[in-house]
């Protein structure tokens, strides 16, 4: 804790430390106390922080020459001065600004470690906040608030009164709230102000749109003094009172966010795909705007790769700090040889579960690539091949083909085949699978093809060919590409030469019944006398139906098939030409499916506009042959081509001109920049920029890379590139970024020449400062050590050597014991370092041993220097050895696990404890279960512990607490039963003599006989004009169980609402407490009146179990009033007539004897009687008096029993009356400040 202490002639800086116990902490400073002068002035510490470091920073004020202004001291650990700190380098600062009372009253730390001092200023005749920024090393810093006429120094005047200062919290988006009060109106009225990082106002805080609330909360006298952030909450602790006499404590909480705005938008994005073996990939989460508060983000992963063996799997939550609006989240490639296809990370959000955030939908999840670098062996490529496994015999229904891989494959493989032959598909077999195409999967090296009879086959038997194609895989090759199979027919023909079967004589019959005089209309204009035998081919063509146009007229290519078909067929059919598919046009897919009975099909080309000059572009459409016999392409119409025309021209349009500037210069700590990218045109397509980097400034030191690329959206006409500033305290002076646009590699867009480039400034906010460097310290193994004589050492190291010798502290861990494996030389846990030596070692001793412990290690691990000079290297504060063990294993009797009594348990407050013990310690862990009966009911008689305990390895016993549960029920003694199962480790068994244990639970409950409270009134205090106020105490002889609400009624000759406020007609008792009050606050007044009285009558309560005392269900309490007859007006002003009346109270006087303002009293004329109070900051009288002629002549010389009071401010309050006819009393408060 942090205040002042005076020394017999000044006030100095006075620093304590505490054990846990209370008692002073003799390592620190001076017996547990650290006293700091600051050069013949008066200080008072008022505020204490503690750096991540240990540090400790005491913030105040001082007085010296009748003006104040802020102090500040630092401390290392032990409590010695921070010489480093200040420009004296004594550890302390002085800071005198413009005003002559500046207070530092509260203090805090940022992130960055920079110090934060608020408190009041003496500014225009008034006091108003203020707020100073310091850096690490005490001096102001220049970039707060920089709109200031004092740089490093905010000052707030809320309304022209006075504003005081108390307290100070900083959010964890880095945003400073101070809190206190100002002066409204005559009262004072709660106060607050928030501030941006850069010490400006933030005028989104409050309604009034400059960053501040004033809240009344009703009282005269309202102050803040204590903030604390939780959450997106602000708890306030201060004090409000209808007067400085009668003030009660205070908790308020303010909401720090709007409560009415949209949540903000949760999405995710891959920024960079991985690649073995050590190109990582890098996801980021993103949030469209930052938060007050810290988010925790769950996450799930999947895709191909697998977590753990092909990358390290990252936690499943993240946390996104307050003030920030995105998160990177690594992926680290595992390396391996193994080859793999490339594979792919799937991370995806969870739905948040707070208001604040909402899942955006379209970006809830994102993939990222890991490329595989590991080749496969070279070996010889698998040969593929088919072959009939069975044909289809004459009374047969099915046969196989078999298709075959010499040798399985470690990946599915897709191989596609056609069929042919005189066996018709469809009409005289079918196939399973039914298509042309089958994936033999990974391991496998054969599949079956089966093939099913449809129908009958007439004469001769057909044949069924199965014909491989090319695979794909460049490890497959073709072998045997076809095989054969035989279709046995399976019905004789039966009829005579020239006899088609039907009856009739068929010579010169074309089977249509007319005469076509030798013709047979083949359409041919051949004689075909020679095949009338022979069947015809189903002819199918393909034909360019309608060329297409730019913007909106398509194209259309027809297919026709000479004869009508029973079946639906499906047409494959390949594209080319100049056009490209999916740019030029739609794509119509690969194939099309001719219904039954359509003989023609139109197949649609859809053509995409677009702004590019091509000129006339062609599509070619080329038929596949089909697979069904029967069918065959028309060589002459096998594939045709239509024409898209263009309709763009160079003259059409004028190019989109693309330039860069500055959208925002860049500062340190907290002031990020922005380049913008603009097109003088909206493009029709996204267009990916490409740019670079350079400038003074290094990317990755004083920036955050933004990468080297940026995507300007199709429509869009901007597009910002944001650089995120890295905070560092290295002097650098002002850099610059300079980003360089690309050149650009698409048509209808150009750089300006003029704004290709643009420089943005980097402004740096570090001093020089004169303290060297620290020297680095460091620990490294020298040698292992053995069992049993082999010692092993660590040696330390200092970078540099220093002047002094050094004391370095360190701490041993690791599975060896101190004291039972090993010892060390030195003995303790400190060494002193001779000045000038910057290396020392420290011996390990091995102690021998016949335990089989196998090998342990031993680290060491250096502790934080006291001193300044010197700093951990904190990639090498640590070093591990390894303590090699020579002893075997022996056989060694099972270990007996048992259970026992350790303290029996007994309402309302006295615990049990069973415990587990084992004979002999364990190698790991053990979880030890067991069960619980007995007569006591756990969840009512004691809290149900958990099933299991765990029993750490090397321990030999653990103890389960059972907690007692306290009631009123009379039971009698209960018991509990423990009973141990099984133990599930090798080398432990249950010790059959101790498997169960029985606890007992003594009851403490009696049947009592209920006794009613009773309830009576008395007038704790009478009550006098114009302030003296009264109480009624009422008092229940017993505590109630829960609140009671007492109703009551007032009479008397007092009149409320005229002689005293009405306190309503009903007090609440609460549950346990055995009084309350009702106060009587006086309405002060100028009216000479009687003695008058106030009466309270209690109601009959309206519970049960409490009822009136007969002898005080009333009492009287009397006001007395203080008003007299008025004399005549006395003084005369120019004329004869009276002199006017005023009262004048200053608020500054100084008794230090100069004879100038050493008094406070009050300015008045034609006074006629007041009363006058003075109190300090805590509330305490200081001062009083009635007497008109000590208050306008001698007043208050700054003394409370002939001791002086310190410099402060103190608050007063004035009641008075004017000598003029008629005059009624008058009150004033205000505050005064005392400085010597």
């Amino acid at each position: 804790m942090a205040g002042e202490s005076f020394n017999g002639q000044t006030l100095d800086f006075v620093l304590a430390r505490y054990l846990a116990n209370g008692t002073l902490d003799p390592a620190f400073g001076s017996g547990g106390k650290v006293v700091t002068p600051f050069e013949q002035r008066n200080v008072r510490g008022k505020a204490i922080a503690l750096q991540p470091d240990g540090k400790i920073v005491v913030a105040g004020h001082e007085h010296a020459n009748r003006r104040a202004g802020f102090a500040l001291a630092r401390y290392l650990p032990d409590g010695s001065v921070d010489k480093n700190f200040g420009d004296s380098k004594t550890g302390t600062v002085i800071t005198e600004f413009e005003g002559i009372n500046d207070q530092g009253t509260s203090l805090a730390l940022q992130e960055n470690g920079k110090i934060l001092v608020a408190g009041e200023a003496y500014r225009g005749g008034h006091l108003d906040f203020i707020l100073a920024r310091y850096n690490k090393n005490g001096k102001l810093d220049p970039s707060f608030g920089k709109d200031q006429a004092v740089k490093g120094l905010v000052l707030l005047d809320f309304n022209g009164a006075d504003d005081r200062s108390g307290a100070i919290a900083v959010q964890p988006d880095g945003k400073i709230i101070l809190a206190g009060h100002t002066v409204v109106d005559g009262r004072e009225d709660i106060a607050l102000a928030r501030f941006d990082k850069d010490g400006s106002p933030d005028k989104d805080f409050g309604s009034q749109a400059n960053g501040t609330v004033i809240v009344d909360l009703g009282g005269a006298t309202e102050d803040l003094n204590r903030l604390l952030i939780e959450g997106d909450k602000l708890y306030a602790v201060g004090f409000s009172g209808a007067s400085a006499a009668s003030e009660a404590a205070l908790i308020a909480a303010f909401h720090l966010t709007d409560q009415t705005e949209e949540p903000a938008s949760l999405s995710v994005v891959a920024t960079k795909n991985a690649a073995e073996d050590d190109q990582h990939g890098e996801f980021e989460i993103r949030l469209s705007r930052a938060l007050a508060t810290e988010q925790t983000i769950a996450i799930s992963l999947s895709g191909s790769a697998q977590p753990g063996q092909d990358y390290e799997a990252p936690p499943t939550s993240v946390q996104l700090p307050a003030g920030e609006k995105a998160v990177k989240i690594p992926i680290t490639v595992l390396a391996d040889t193994e080859p793999e296809e490339e594979e792919t990370v799937i991370l995806t959000l969870t739905a948040p579960a707070t208001e604040v955030l909402a899942l955006d939908e379209a970006k809830k999840s994102a993939t990222l690539s890991l490329q595989d670098n590991d080749k496969e062996e070279e070996q010889e490529p698998a040969l593929l091949s088919v072959r009939v496994e069975k044909n289809i015999g004459k009374s047969e229904q099915e046969g196989f083909f078999e298709i075959s891989l010499s040798r399985p494959l470690a990946t599915d493989l897709s191989i596609q085949y056609s069929f042919s032959g005189t066996a018709g598909r469809g009409n005289q077999y079918t196939t399973e699978p039914e298509g042309e195409s089958l994936v033999l999967k990974a391991g496998k090296d054969k599949e079956k093809i089966r093939i099913k009879r449809k129908g009958t086959v007439s004469g001769q038997d057909a044949t069924i060919i199965l014909s491989l194609k090319a695979p794909s895989a460049q490890d497959v090759k073709l072998d045997a590409g076809s095989a054969t199979m035989t279709l046995a027919a399976n019905e004789e023909e039966d009829h005579e030469d020239g006899d088609d079967g039907d009856g009739d004589d068929d010579e010169g019959d074309d089977d249509d019944g007319d005469d076509d005089d030798g013709d047979d209309d083949d359409d041919d204009g051949d004689d075909d006398d020679d095949d009338d035998d022979k069947e015809k081919d189903i002819l199918i063509s393909i034909s360019n139906a309608k060329n297409a146009a730019e913007d909106d007229k398509d194209g259309e290519f027809e297919l026709r098939i000479s004869k009508e078909l029973s079946t639906d067929l499906t047409i494959r059919f390949r594209l080319s030409g100049t056009a490209t598919e999916g740019r030029d046009y739609s794509s119509p897919g690969s194939q099309v499916v001719l219904k039954a009975g359509q003989k023609r099909l139109s197949i649609p080309i859809q053509v995409l506009a677009d702004t590019e000059v091509e000129g006339d572009e062609t599509v070619v459409m080329e038929l596949e042959a089909p697979a069904q016999q029967g069918i065959a392409l028309d060589d002459k119409k096998s594939t045709d081509t239509l024409t898209i025309k263009d309709n763009d021209t160079e003259e059409d349009k004028d190019p989109s001109l693309l330039s860069v500037k500055v959208d925002a210069q860049a500062a340190e700590d907290d002031r990020d920049g922005a380049f913008i990218i603009r097109s003088s045109l909206p493009l029709l397509l996204d267009l990916t920029l490409s740019y670079t980097l350079g400038g003074t400034a290094t990317e990755g030191t004083d920036y955050t890379s933004p990468g080297k690329q940026v995507v300007l959206k199709a429509g869009e006409t901007s597009v910002k590139i944001p650089i995120a500033v890295k905070a560092d305290e290295e002097v650098e002076g002002d850099e610059t970024i300079i980003l360089t646009l690309q050149p650009l590699t698409i048509a209808g867009a150009l750089l300006d020449p003029d704004g290709k480039s643009a420089t943005m400034i980097l402004t740096d906010n570090d001093e020089e400062e004169e303290t060297p460097e620290p020297a680095l310290l460091s620990v490294q193994l020298g040698t292992a050590a053995a069992e049993d004589d082999q010692e092993g050492y660590f040696e330390l190291r200092l970078s540099r050597p220093l002047e002094e010798e050094s004391r370095i502290r360190y701490t041993y861990s690791g599975s060896a014991g101190r004291g039972t494996d090993y010892t060390t030389q030195p003995q303790g846990d400190e060494l002193l370092l001779p000045a000038g030596q910057t290396s020392a070692r420290i011996r390990i001793l091995p102690i021998a041993d016949e335990d089989v412990e196998g090998d342990e290690t031993i680290v060491l691990s250096l502790q934080a220097p006291a001193s300044a000079e010197i700093s951990l290297d904190e990639n090498k504060k640590t070093a591990s050895m390894t303590l090699a063990d020579n002893d075997e294993e022996e056989e060694a009797d099972p270990a007996l696990l048992s259970v026992q009594v350790a303290k029996h348990a007994a309402e309302d407050d006295q615990h049990g404890a069973f415990r587990i013990s084992s004979s002999l310690p364990l190698p790991s862990d053990l979880t030890i279960s067991f069960s619980l009966s007995g007569t006591a009911t756990p969840g009512t008689d004691y809290t149900a512990p958990p099933s299991q305990l765990v029993l750490k390895g090397g321990q030999t016993s653990i103890e389960l607490p059972i907690t007692v549960l306290a009631d009123e029920a009379v039971e009698g003694e209960e018991t509990i039963v423990l009973t141990l199962l099984a133990p599930d480790l090798p080398g432990l068994v249950l010790d059959q003599a101790r498997t169960a244990a029985s606890m007992s639970l003594t009851d403490n409950d009696e049947e009592e006989e209920v006794t009613p409270a009773l309830l009576a009134v008395t007038v704790e205090k009478h009550a006098q004009e114009d302030d003296q106020h009264g109480t009624f105490l009422i008092r229940s002889s017993l505590p109630l169980p829960a609140d009671l609400i007492l109703p009551y009624s007032l009479s008397g000759t007092a009149t409320a609402g005229t002689d005293y406020t009405s306190p309503g007609n009903q007090v609440v008792l609460k549950a346990g407490e055995t009084s309350t009050r009702v106060p009587i606050n006086v309405l002060a007044d100028g009216v000479v009146e009687e003695d008058e009285t106030i009466i309270l009558s209690l109601q009959a309560p309206p519970i049960a179990g409490a009822l009136l005392d007969p002898d005080k269900s009333s009492a009287t309490m009397t006001l007395t009033d203080n008003d007299e007859e008025e004399e005549e007006p006395v003084g005369e002003g120019p004329g004869g007539e009276p002199a006017p009346e005023y009262v004048v109270v200053p608020n500054l006087f100084s008794p230090n004897g100069d004879g100038m303002n050493d008094a406070f009293i009050v300015h008045a004329r034609q006074l006629q009687s007041l009363h006058w109070r003075i109190y300090n900051r805590q509330g305490r009288l200081v001062y009083e008096t009635s007497s008109v002629e000590e208050a306008t002549q001698q007043g208050w010389d700054g003394t409370v029993g002939g001791k002086p009071q310190p410099e402060d401010s103190y608050m007063w309050i004035l009641i008075y009356q004017h000598n003029a006819a008629g005059a009624s009393g008058t009150k004033m408060t205000g505050s005064v400040t005392l400085i010597r």
